[in-house]
């Protein structure tokens, strides 16, 4: 029988990092770009369905890991995550609500590549060397997750991450002064990333 608690594994933890940079960088992106409408609410394993009041929403599921290489300290892994954006526009005089939702929901996901893309998050700010590798893999309309009801539309940002797991992670790098801190309130919906000031 174990003696000790099993720690947070890295993988939860990458998932939530991933949650707290979005949350930090998408309200901040939707001010740069004049969008509004792009300033989406960020959630981690949700679970309960979204109806037109949550969104655009985004959404961070773990999905799968691999271990191509372990031994009895510790396991290579490539972890897969789903970023999940969810839109609902009107429609307009001027502009049917699916069109409009579309665009809003891929330029969402195209915002979302390249923040995780950018270079500043190559580690997910945690100290090197926590983590080997980390790829936006695909931007994808998953088929089989077509939403049926009118004027909704999702999109799929597909995010791998190499690292190792077995070990404790070293001392996050913590995001500095200038960006603002996340609070994570636990809502009946999942786990909602929140700013909680901005300097």
């Amino acid at each position: 029988m174990l003696t000790a608690a099993v720690p947070i594994q890295n993988f939860e933890k990458i998932r939530d990092r991933i949650a707290e940079i979005l949350a930090l960088e998408i309200p901040s992106q939707a001010a740069l770009q004049g969008r509004a409408d792009i300033d989406a609410e960020v959630y981690t394993s949700r679970m309960a369905p979204f109806d037109h009041t949550d969104l655009p929403c985004i959404n961070v599921e773990f999905t799968r890991g691999d271990y191509p290489s372990r031994n009895s300290e510790k396991s290579d892994g490539t972890y897969l995550y789903h970023i999940d954006v969810f839109t609902k526009k009107p429609t307009t005089s001027s502009l049917e609500g699916g069109q409009a939702s579309s665009e809003v929901s891929q330029r969402i996901a195209g915002t979302v590549r390249a923040i995780l893309s950018n270079p500043i998050y190559r580690t997910l700010n945690f100290a090197a060397p926590s983590l080997k590798h980390t790829e936006v893999n695909k931007i994808m309309i998953p088929e089989y997750l077509e939403l049926e009801a009118v004027n909704y539309r999702l999109v799929r940002v597909v995010f791998s991450v190499d690292t190792i797991e077995g070990i404790e992670y070293a001392t996050p790098v913590p995001f500095g002064e200038a960006l603002s801190s996340v609070s994570v309130d636990c809502t009946d919906n999942g786990f909602l990333y929140k700013i909680l000031a901005t300097p």
